[in-house]
């Protein structure tokens, strides 16, 4: 159950998605940067929340070297939101 739920899943459900994008645009090439770029600000958004869910639940009993691990993500998450928005003003610019 799990495995079909956290692997299979999201597996099959970008593909699905990846392939309709391809059909409904006549090609890979012909999709929309603007779409590629709105779906990864969602995934971004989702994973930042996900972390900072992590870190408000954090368990006391672990080390301080785990969440300094934590934190490092949140940070390198922060990083790729920034870098994503400069990609997508150089996009529009275009």
């Amino acid at each position: 159950m799990n495995y079909s739920t956290y692997t299979l899943w999201p597996w099959l459900k970008v593909k699905t998605r990846y392939w309709w994008w391809v059909i409904r645009y006549g090609g890979k090439k012909n999709i929309p940067p603007e779409l590629i770029f709105g779906q990864m600000e969602k995934s971004m958004a989702r994973m930042k929340e996900n972390l900072m869910q992590a870190l408000r639940n954090f368990p006391k009993e672990l080390g301080e070297e785990d969440k300094q691990m934590l934190l490092d993500a949140i940070g390198k998450a922060e990083e790729m939101d920034k870098a994503q928005q400069e990609m997508r003003r150089g996009v529009s610019r275009k």
